[in-house]
């Protein structure tokens, strides 16, 4: 899961200019990079909070540590966290479900207007529908009153507050 955009990509290889080459490249990229990414993150972690506070537990509980009382640099890093699984994993999970579905549309299983693309070539109808499920799902999982989200995840329940 934590590098589904690097195989996603093999699923636009059709519409990539020298996909042979510039798919392999992005899929090695990417990896490396999260890579990177999770070491720096995994030794912050580590080094922070004791294992008994630490286990089963968000990487925020190691961030409160890190950044102490300066709510500005721990609001950037939740902040930053949120967009990079906007930018990466979740962004091309809209275009890789859509793009599943468009052969169903033309076949006229689905409406055929669904399939239609932008100048870009993005289906932005199914893209659209996929989107707004999403945030359905969201808006219902959340309790209004008190301020959070009770998400259902592959991973199990998870409270967001």
């Amino acid at each position: 899961f934590a590098v589904g955009g690097s195989y996603i990509m093999t699923d636009f290889a059709p519409s990539v200019k020298d996909s042979g080459r510039t798919v392999i490249k992005v899929i090695y990229i990417v990896t490396a990079g999260v890579c990177v990414i999770y070491m720096l993150l995994g030794i912050v972690a580590s080094g922070v909070v004791p294992v008994s506070e630490a286990a089963n537990k968000p990487l925020t509980v190691a961030a409160r540590v890190v950044f102490g009382d300066n709510q500005v640099l721990f609001s950037l890093f939740i902040i930053g966290a949120c967009i990079g699984a906007l930018l990466t994993t979740l962004n091309s999970s809209f275009v890789w479900y859509s793009n599943s579905l468009i052969k169903t549309c033309e076949e006229g299983w689905l409406p055929k207007k669904w399939a239609k693309k932008n100048k870009h070539g993005a289906p932005y109808i199914l893209m659209s529908i996929f989107y707004i499920y999403g945030l359905e799902h969201f808006i219902q999982s959340c309790n209004w009153a008190d301020h959070s989200c009770h998400m259902y995840t592959h991973a199990g329940s998870r409270k967001f507050a």
